[in-house]
Parts: C-alpha cells; structure tokens; sequence
C-alpha cells in the first residue's frame, strides 16, 4: 500500500511497545483551489421538493421557513412544526402520514437535536430530534426513506 501511494512503511518493536509509521507525501489543502460547481448565491433546489422543519424556538421557525424559501422551496411546500407540545409530539405521525399520502415527493427535513416541551404537569422534557428522525424512518418504506 505504501508503495503505491509512493511512500515508505516502517515498524519498529520495542520492549514496551510497537512504533508503526506510514509516510506518505500529501498536499497541504490550501494548494488545491477548492472548485464549487454550483454557485451559492443562484442556487436552488428543484421546485418539487417540500420542506419539513421543527424547532421549539419562534425565530428559529422564522429562520427555518426563510431558509426554505432561499433554497427554492415554495412557501406553499413549507411546514414548520414546534410552537407546542402537541406538534412535537404528532410531528412523527405527521412525516409518515405525509409522505404515504405523498409518495414519491423528495422532502428535505431539519430538526433542531433538543426540543424543548411541558408535559400535562408543566415538567419541562427535552425530546430529541434526531431521535424523531429515526422513529420516522423506522416507520419508512425504504423507497420513501430514499425520498427523505
């Protein structure tokens, strides 16, 4: 392997340990011009694709909408979940419901990792995001789960 990268393996036994060194020649990053070939500013995803968003937070929803749109979702294939403790806790059966109703829609989703909620009792629980995430996909056929 080192030979075909054009460097050098050494290993080395010692009584209290073993020194394996791999030397390989490397460019350092900066000398490689970093080539985007799509422009950031003009970009944008293609009009069919929805946006499905939750955050506990109001701006953070503003944001997440805005967001949408500057990536080229219509205002009409944005959803934004998370103003109360009802949303987080239907946003699961909500994704399953709309994409069995949609089948075949790509949707961009983004949860924000700690959801902040009041139970009935007002005891404050932190749900996860990501854990919302894969309770979706666990529920996904795997040709809606390639469409998420």
């Amino acid at each position: 392997m080192a030979r075909m990268m054009k460097g050098e393996c050494k290993i080395k036994f010692l009584e209290s340990k073993t020194v394996f060194t791999l030397s390989i020649s490397a460019k350092p990053y900066e000398s490689e011009k970093i080539r985007t070939p799509t422009d950031v500013k003009t970009f944008r995803l293609p009009p069919e694709i929805w946006g499905i968003g939750i955050d506990d937070s109001r701006i953070q929803q503003k944001l997440l909408a805005k967001f949408f749109e500057f990536a080229g979702i219509s205002s009409e294939k944005i959803k934004v979940f998370g103003k109360d403790s009802e949303e987080i806790m239907g946003f699961v059966d909500f994704v399953v419901n709309f994409m069995n109703e949609h089948m075949g829609s790509q949707i961009l989703l983004i949860a924000d990792e700690n959801l902040e909620m009041t139970d009935g009792a007002s005891n404050h629980i932190t749900v996860s995001g990501s854990a919302l995430v894969e309770s979706i996909r666990s529920r996904l056929l795997p040709e809606q789960e390639r469409d998420l």
